[in-house]
Formats: structure tokens, C-alpha cells, sequence
């Protein structure tokens, strides 16, 4: 899982590694290895695996399909935390994501990691850091070895003996807890079970950057590692599952994870792979006797702890090396390591003794092997002809069709007969819920771009199908932060959503999202820019991808841009930029396609926008349109290019009189939009009127239709209305409602905010008639719009009126009785100018002198509510009498505050 680790630093690391990697491999000698093993077919794989899994039965029950023709989407209880993730979280968002995590049915979590490590030496002082290439070279003078962040404050040191590990910081409004604790305290209360991770350095996956093996070849390394793993171990257990007095016991503390993800080929016990012309990644026997010891060691102090607890370990299979280590001219091609190969490496771990001569196994009935699919890991293409690599990186498996479903049979049925012989031990898979993306332009950079960004739930829901036919439970990389609910740090809320209505609904959303449309074209500072504006929400888009002068959009994009982050919950669109990051392309024609996609993975059509080599009129507008006959309205009028240094003047026309534009409006000097006034008269019939803008050979139009009989108005009076109370809208329409009166459609853009009737009718012979805006409590201001639509002869004139909604403001505080004796109760009262939204809102008063007058924890002003009383206790006091100031305000709103004091008196 080190995609996830190091969001900014492991771009640039791995690809250091991969580039270093490249010139190294393009110099070995390649091999024949061993031959691929005559495998039995996927009807037999799954037969031996679906009679492992109907003996084991899934820990939640799959949910019963509905609708759509879709597969089943197994359930997945369990999702992964890393620590760097998590060490973010304060504790609210601690609350938020367990609270969010029980609601997608997720029971366990794995913490990856307690204590991270960090290839980076550092002075104490002044601070002064130097990468590490090698854990055995010596550190230089007035340095010591710096790898290591923990969750919780530790007493271990690092190598040196001297220097304790550092620790990440107290949970932000939680002093004095550490976010290992959160995570216990959360979980329990909300019945998910923890499996705890220990130490793990990123390398340990791999090679390390500067030598020419992985680390796992090390021996004095991986003691180095077992060793400190044993001891945080210990130190975990002692401190947060102990029931002795004085000490901390979670039972949400409830399984180890090992995090050492080592992979297929970088440890094996075929020694045949221990030949120098090997690629040096391909693990040796030496790599694949040092894991066993590693484990050996830790799962003996696991046993010395708590016998009972469950283990688990991840590792996780890289199919590629079947193909691109191999001999492909040959007949069969002959490839370096095979999915049989990882069976009998696994097998020879999984049944080894818990010590050399021990008859007590390594592994027990209960403990899990949580296969990594590495669905959404990448990789570049070897070219074994050519000896280089070919870009674009790719995910492992880059699609959910057959490539996806032979990898799985091949795989997870290898290491399904390893479990096997253990009995009792459960066979998982740990799903990768994230991609790695690239497109053509980030392709042809000297060192290729790519990222990681939340897979689309379609694709998630076919790997959790094909690997539910061999596993008995699955856990997924990871609700926590590509499904997440915390929007405002990882992924956008249309995935934590989307993944919710899976869950839910027992099926896959499948409704194709809105095409981008009302692009504006916004050439400037020697770039192309094109803005439009997509919807967000459970079904809203979550990116989109450009082909620029391709039309095939089964092709791979010239860009593609996810959406990281969601905005305030009450935003409902979003306005999107896409600049064409090649410079070049300024002042040159090109045509660019546009498509926007979901959560889900499903995509909208293809939107088609052509940007010219030379200046022009782009578009005209109008806002609002279609209006009532002596209605105004406002005009705007885009370039394709900002206009020059004395400006750009367009000429305006408007086909009737009826309604009047100005002859030329001239765009300022840099800016490519500008606004003019477009003046109506009554009409006696609906009139359609064109309206033109033109710049030397280049015009646009905009139809623009002048009703008879309209909405003239719409009006919210007061503007400003405190959350709870009510406002008074008046619709006015331009002529007198005929027999039967006018009916006028009321709608309000957040109905939560505030809230009007569907419709109200202006009576026969009047122009307006009035109606109540009902207001909710908020927790900040906001601003809501109340629009009414008029529908006469076929043409709909609609208007919008903008009404704020106050959120509450503290107003007094009153205190009863005004003066009381000492040991003695007083009512407090605090009264605010609105009410509080759903949940309340936390209000703080603080006692001047809180030795006399004790203010209880938790004061809330509760929903609905605008007033709060609570009892403070008062104590003797001798002298008397004391005067003790209250101070109340709300917590995190800038309202004010108000005072008010009591007088203590003696006995």
C-alpha cells in the first residue's frame, strides 16, 4: 500500500527508483527461466476455490442483487488507515470518519503503520537533512539516522541509543491523545475492531534507491527491523491492552497487522533465481529465508502477548514480471516468475515452524493472508527486444474485462491452494479502491507524470465479484481516504456517496452524467483556458478528460483531471478550468473534446469546442432570458483571445425594436468578456428577437424571446433574516392575471435554508400577490435564492431574488437568581438570535473565578432551539461576598460575546 504513504514525496522517490531501475536493468543479460506450469483451467480453479469459501462463509452476508443486470457487489467490511493519513485528524474528524465508516458497513480497520520511517538524516542543531541511499552506511559527524514518526509517544530510540522516535503530535481538540488512541477510542465506539500495524520503512516493498537489491536480501537489516517491530509490539500492548491498574484497555485493540508488504519477486525460495543474471528484483533464497525469520521473531512476541489475537499479512503479487521478464521469441515463451512460483514461496512461509526445530506452526486457525489485487497499482511496460521502457505507466490491471478476470483466476488460486494448508487460516483479498492515471501530455515529459486518484466504484464492484469466488472476505485500500467523508483532506464526496449508494442500495448507479455545457473559452497569458460548470452530489462528476484535435474518445486523453476535493455541502455545481499546458498551442487553431465522468465510472457524451488562431466574437449572452416586455436584462459578450492594449470594440444589433442594445461595446484592454444593457418594451404577443455580435469577419447571435405576459419581479423582503424566522416574498407580474388568476412557481435553490411554497397565485385583475420564506437554523451565514417562474403562452419567464439566512449570534445571558449563597445552584440562561441547525451547536461559558462558580461541560444549544439553560453549582466561600463573571459565546462562531455576573455570598 505505499502509493497512499507519501502523497507528495513518493512521486518523486519512486520515480528516482524506477528511472535508476531502468538504467540498470538495460544492462542485464536476460535468461531463461523456469517454464510456465501446465495450470488447470478456470472452471477447475474455481471449483477448488468455492469449496474453500462455501465452508467459510463471508463474515457480512453478500447482498442480494437489485436491478441493472449487474453482478452482485460483495461486501467489504474492512478498509485500511496510514498513519500519515491519519495523524491529520483532529478529533471531530476522527468521530466523522469511524461514524462514516460504520455507515458503509465497514467492522474492522487495519492501521497500517504506528511508527513510520523516513529515509532522511538530521542534525539535532541546527536541523540539517541529507537522504539516505544505504541503512549501512555511517552516518556523518554531529548526524544521527532520522527515519522515524510515531503515532503515539513511544520511548523507543533509534539505532544510536540515544535519540527517542519522534512523535507526530497530540490530536488537534484532544490534548493529550495521541491518534493511535483515537483511532482505539472511535473504533470502539463504533464496534469496529483494530488491527494494528507496527513499523515498516517504504523500502521494505522493494529495493532500496541506491543499492542493487531490496532490502529484504539484508539480513542485518531485517533484524534490525524484526527487533524494533517486537519492541513496539510490547510497548502498543503494554500501554493500550493491559487491564492492570493505571493502564489503558481498548478492546477494539484486536489483531496485528505486519506491514512489511514484501512482494512476489522480491523473495522466493527458488534458487535458480539466485544467479547474477537475474534482474537483481527478482528476490533471492537468502530474501526469502530472511522474511521467514522476520516473522518468526514477531509473531513469537505476538504469541507472548496475546496468543488469541489474529494476524495478518498483505502481500501482494506484480503479474508483470510473468511477461516482461521473459523470453517472448520463444515457443512457449519462458517466463522468470509465475504465479506457481509465488504458490510454493508462500506455501514455504505459511507452513514453516514458529521457531527452527519447533513443532508449533507460524501460522494458526483465525489468521488471515489479505492477498493485495493490485488492481489499482502501476507500472511502465518493459520491452524485452529493445531492452527499455515503454510509457505510459499503467495499472497492473488497467481495465475491469477479461485482463482483470485472468489475473485473478491466476493468481488468487495459486495463493488460495498456499492457505489451504493451514488449517483454519483465512484467505482475503485487500482490494486497491484507488488508480494510478497518466495521460498523453504527462507522457511525453523527460520524467512522465502520474497520480493516484479514487477508482470508480464500477470498477471496484467487478473486482470484489471475480475475487469473491475464491476469497472469504474482502478489505479494501481504502474507505478512509479515496471513499472517504472527510472531503475537505483526501478525495471528493461524490465517492464517499456513490460508495454509500452501492452499499445501500445494493447496486450500481448507472445514470450517464451531464455533458459540459456553456463553455466559455478563456484564452489569456499565453495559454488556452475553456470554463464550464459541472454538478456535484451523489450522482455529480467527480473530473474530466480532453482530447485535443482527436475525436476517437476511446483513445487515451491528451489530459485527464480528477476532482481532489468537494467544496462547502452546499454547493451544488462547480465551476471547472481546464489550461491546455502546452504553451504552444497559444495563437494556433485546435479543437478540443470534452467529456465529464462520475463516481461510478460512468461518462457523459462528447462536447466539441473549436478555438480559433486569431481574435473573434466567441459567444453572446443574456441573463435572465426569456423576460417579460419592459423587463431589463444583462448582456455579455465573450472574445476568443483578452483583447489588446487600447481594448476590443464589437458591434451589437438587435433584429426589433422591441429591444434596444447599444450600437458598440468595447472589451478592456486584457479582458475577453464585457457587459452591456439590453432595454425591453411591452409587447402585445410573444416576440422572438436575435441579437448579434460581430468583430471583423466573426459574429455570434443569441435568441431572445420578449414575453406578453411575464414574471416582472420578485422580491424577498427583509434580506437579511435570522435562521427560524420568516420572510415575505412578492411575485409581480408585468400585465394584470387574467380570469382565474396568474399562478406564479416558487422554488428555492437550498430548500434546508430556507424554503417557500410550491406556488402562489396572483389573483384575477392584480399584479403581485405575496408569499411566507421559511427559515432554518444554519451554522454560518448563507445565502439562498427564491425564484419564481411565470408560464404564459408557451414562454416561461422566470426571476430570482436572494434572502440571508443568519445563523444564531448570542444576544444575553441572564443568570437566577442575581445573587445566591455559596454551595448553592443559579440557572443560567443564554438567548440568541437564531435558531441552531440540526445537531446543535456547542456553547461555551467560562466562570471568571472557577473555584467559586463551576460551569458544567457540554453546553449545547440544541436544535431548533435559540435559547439554553443549564445549573452552575457555586461553593462556600468565607469572606463574602465574591461577584464571578460569566463570559458565553458559541464555540466556532465570530457572534460576540455576552457577560453577565452573580453574586456569591457567604453562609
Amino acid at each position: 500500500m505505499l502509493p497512499a504513504m507519501f502523497p507528495c514525496l513518493e512521486l518523486v522517490i519512486t520515480m528516482l527508483t524506477l528511472l535508476t531501475s531502468m538504467l540498470f536493468v538495460s544492462s542485464l543479460p536476460f535468461t531463461q527461466g523456469p517454464a510456465t506450469p501446465n495450470l488447470p483451467t478456470i472452471a477447475q480453479k474455481r471449483n477448488v476455490a468455492q469449496t474453500r469459501v462455501a465452508t467459510t462463509p463471508w463474515v457480512q452476508n453478500t447482498p442480494t442483487h437489485v436491478g441493472n443486470g449487474n453482478p452482485p457487489p460483495p461486501t467489504s467490511n474492512t478498509t485500511l488507515l496510514q498513519a500519515w493519513y491519519v495523524s491529520q485528524l483532529s478529533d471531530a474528524q476522527w468521530q466523522q470518519l469511524m461514524t462514516g465508516l460504520k455507515g458503509q458497513g465497514i467492522t474492522s480497520v487495519v492501521l497500517q503503520t504506528t511508527i513510520d520511517e523516513y529515509p532522511t538524516y538530521i542534525t539535532q542543531d541546527p536541523p540539517d537533512y541529507q537522504p539516505v541511499y544505504n541503512t549501512n552506511q555511517t552516518p556523518p559527524p554531529g548526524y544521527y539516522l532520522h527515519t522515524m514518526l510515531a503515532l503515539y509517544p513511544t520511548a523507543i530510540k533509534y539505532a544510536d541509543g540515544v535519540h527517542t522516535i519522534d512523535y507526530y503530535g497530540d490530536t488537534p481538540g484532544a490534548p493529550g491523545v495521541s491518534p493511535f488512541e483515537e483511532c482505539l477510542k472511535y473504533a470502539q465506539a463504533n464496534s469496529i475492531n483494530v488491527y494494528v500495524g507496527l513499523n515498516s520503512y517504504p523500502d521494505a516493498w522493494g529495493w532500496n534507491e541506491g543499492d542493487d537489491f531490496p532490502f529484504t536480501q539484508d539480513s542485518a537489516w531485517c533484524k534490525y527491523e524484526y527487533q524494533r517491530a517486537s519492541a513496539v509490539a510490547t510497548e502498543l500492548y503494554t500501554l493500550f491492552h493491559n487491564s492492570n491498574p493505571g493502564y489503558k484497555n481498548y478492546s477494539s485493540f484486536y489483531g496485528w497487522y505486519w506491514p512489511n508488504e514484501v512482494d512476489n519477486v522480491n523473495f522466493n525460495n527458488n534458487t535458480s533465481f539466485n544467479s547474477p543474471s537475474v534482474p537483481y528484483y527478482i528476490g533471492t533464497s537468502q530474501a526469502y529465508a530472511n522474511v521467514i525469520t522476520m516473522l518468526q521473531n514477531n509473531f513469537a512476541t505476538f504469541n507472548s502477548l496475546n496468543s488469541a489475537m489474529p494476524r495478518m499479512l498483505s502481500p501482494f503479487f506484480n503479474p508483470q514480471y510473468t511477461t516482461i521478464y521473459s523470453t517472448p521469441n520463444t515457443t512457449p515463451p519462458v517466463y522468470y516468475y509465475t504465479a506457481d512460483d509465488y504458490r510454493q514461496t508462500l506455501q514455504g512461509i505459511l507452513t514453516s515452524p514458529i521457531a527452527t526445530g519447533s513443532q508449533t506452526p507460524l501460522f494458526k486457525s483465525g489468521d488471515i493472508l489479505a492477498l493485495q489485487d493490485s488492481a489499482g497499482d502501476y507500472f511502465g511496460l518493459y520491452n524485452t527486444t529493445t531492452q527499455s521502457w515503454n510509457w505510459p505507466l499503467q495499472s497492473i490491471v488497467p481495465n475491469v474485462s477479461g485482463n482483470l478476470q485472468s489475473q485473478i483466476d491466476t493468481w488468487f488460486y495459486s495463493v488460495c491452494q498456499a492457505v489451504n494448508q493451514v488449517t483454519g487460516m483465512l484467505f482475503w483479498s485487500n482490494a486497491d479502491t484507488y488508480q494510478v492515471q497518466t495521460d498523453t501530455y504527462d507522457q511525453a515529459l523527460t520524467i512522465p507524470n502520474y497520480w493516484y486518484e479514487s477508482a470508480p466504484i464500477n470498477r471496484v464492484s467487478v473486482q470484489f465479484t471475480e475475487e469473491a469466488k475464491y476469497v472469504t472476505n474482502i478489505m479494501n485500500c481504502s474507505n478512509a481516504f479515496y471513499d472517504s467523508p472527510m472531503t475537505n483532506l483526501w478525495s471528493n464526496m461524490a465517492y464517499f456517496n456513490a460508495w454509500n449508494y452501492w452499499y445501500t442500495n445494493k447496486t450500481l448507479n448507472l445514470t450517464t452524467p451531464p455533458a459540459p455545457t456553456n463553455v466559455l473559452i478563456n484564452s489569456q497569458n499565453g495559454s488556452i483556458q475553456l470554463n464550464w460548470r459541472i454538478l456535484l452530489g451523489v450522482n455529480g462528476d467527480c473530473g474530466f478528460v480532453v482530447w485535443r484535435d482527436n475525436s476517437d474518445s476511446t483513445s487515451e486523453p491528451y489530459i485527464r483531471s480528477p476532482l481532489s476535493k468537494n467544496e462547502d455541502n452546499y454547493v451544488d455545481t462547480e465551476l471547472l478550468t481546464f489550461t491546455d499546458p502546452d504553451t504552444t498551442s497559444f495563437g494556433k487553431a485546435h479543437t478540443y473534446y470534452l467529456q465529464d465522468f462520475d463516481a461510478f465510472g460512468n461518462t457523459s457524451s462528447v462536447t466539441t469546442i473549436s478555438v480559433p488562431a486569431s481574435q473573434g466574437v466567441q459567444s453572446v449572452s443574456a441573463t435572465p432570458t426569456p423576460v417579460a416586455g419592459g423587463v431589463p436584462s444583462l448582456g455579455t459578450v465573450a472574445l476568443y483571445f483578452p483583447a489588446g492594449s487600447s481594448g476590443t470594440t464589437v458591434s451589437l444589433s438587435s433584429s426589433n425594436a422591441c429591444v434596444t442594445v447599444p450600437s458598440t461595446v468595447t472589451v478592456g484592454a486584457g479582458l475577453y468578456t464585457t457587459l452591456f444593457n439590453i432595454t425591453t418594451s411591452p409587447v402585445s404577443s410573444n416576440t422572438q428577437v436575435t441579437i448579434t455580435a460581430t468583430y471583423g469577419t466573426s459574429s455570434a447571435t443569441v435568441v431572445f424571446p420578449v414575453a406578453a405576459q411575464g414574471l416582472s419581479s420578485i422580491t424577498i423582503s427583509p434580506y437579511d433574516v435570522n435562521g427560524g424566522s420568516a420572510g415575505l416574498g412578492t411575485a409581480t407580474i408585468s400585465e394584470p392575471a387574467g380570469t382565474g388568476g396568474q399562478v406564479v412557481t416558487l422554488s428555492s435553490n437550498y430548500p434546508s435554508v430556507a424554503s417557500v411554497p410550491a406556488t402562489v397565485t396572483i389573483p384575477a385583475g392584480a399584479t403581485s400577490a405575496n408569499f411566507t420564506v421559511t427559515t432554518y437554523g444554519v451554522s454560518s451565514y448563507f445565502q439562498a435564492w427564491i425564484t419564481g417562474s411565470v408560464t404564459s403562452n408557451s414562454i416561461t419567464t422566470s426571476l430570482a431574488a436572494p434572502v440571508s439566512v443568519q445563523a444564531p449570534a448570542p444576544v444575553s445571558l441572564t443568570v437566577t437568581p442575581g445573587s445566591v449563597v455559596g454551595g448553592h445552584t443559579v440557572s443560567v440562561t443564554m438567548t440568541f438570535s437564531a435558531i441552531a441547525p440540526a445537531g446543535g451547536l456547542p456553547v461555551t461559558v467560562v466562570s471568571s473565578n472557577p473555584s467559586v462558580l463551576q460551569i458544567p461541560s457540554g453546553i449545547t444549544l440544541a436544535a431548533g432551539a435559540n435559547t439554553c439553560t443549564f445549573t452552575a453549582t457555586t461553593s462556600p466561600v468565607n469572606p463574602g461576598p465574591v461577584t464571578v463573571t460569566l463570559d458565553g459565546y458559541l464555540n466556532f462562531y465570530i457572534g460576540g460575546h455576552v457577560y453577565n455576573s452573580v453574586q456569591v455570598t457567604a453562609n
